[in-house]
């Protein structure tokens, strides 16, 4: 099992801001002769924090494996957001540059998903993963506008005309809280998956 614990720093200038690099160790599992232990969320609090985690880790992989342009761009990102320069991000300029920028997100509720650590402001790691979220065109739910951290529904009929997709989060899918003129919905895995199995049988068709 892993477990990700990130060291935190925001007193740093603005103009040296560098992630801090995810401290990975591997907990070997308690098993009992041939039995595994077999670990997961017991609450949708864990769910939702180990989605974050994951989201964190990519961001953080993109961020190290670019180039220095790409860095430059992420920094120059959160000197955009950070309006009154001290190296840290408060709930009201999070709200003023997604007002300015046009993001149709839910304001309050994706600040408080990227406040991992619940210190009521942003440090550069956690502005990286909404700047990961801008660039990776990850989805925002349709209807309630929060950030679609791992599993989601896309309608399929809207995906394959080309138009503006209409996606759902597990939440608003599974309670129904959304009102579509099409009933055909995958989650993104299923998504995924079916749209390769699409590809490579036309492949074999056209190759015949």
């Amino acid at each position: 099992m892993l477990i990700m614990s990130k060291k935190r720093s925001s007193s740093a200038p603005a103009s040296s801001y560098t992630p801090n690099t995810s401290l990975l160790m591997y907990q070997q599992p308690e098993t009992s002769g041939n039995d595994y232990a077999v670990t997961k969320p017991t609450t949708k609090k864990e769910a939702r924090e180990g989605e974050m985690d994951e989201m964190c880790e990519a961001a953080l992989a993109y961020y190290e494996a670019g180039s220095e342009e790409l860095k430059q761009l992420a920094r120059e990102f959160f000197c955009s957001m950070d309006i009154d320069g001290d190296g840290r991000i408060s709930y009201w300029e999070f709200m003023e540059f997604l007002r300015q920028r046009g993001h149709e997100v839910n304001k309050y509720h994706s600040f408080m998903a990227l406040d991992t650590d619940r210190n009521d402001y942003l440090d550069f790691n956690e502005v990286l993963v909404y700047y990961y979220v801008v660039k990776a065109g990850r989805r925002t739910c349709t209807e309630c506008k929060a950030l679609m951290k791992g599993l989601y529904f896309t309608c399929v009929t809207c995906f394959d005309s080309c138009h503006e997709s209409y996606d759902l989060c597990s939440s608003c899918y599974r309670h129904a809280r959304h009102v579509h003129h099409h009933t055909y919905f995958l989650d993104n895995y299923a998504m995924l998956l079916s749209k390769k199995d699409s590809f490579w049988a036309s492949t074999s068709t056209n190759t015949v």
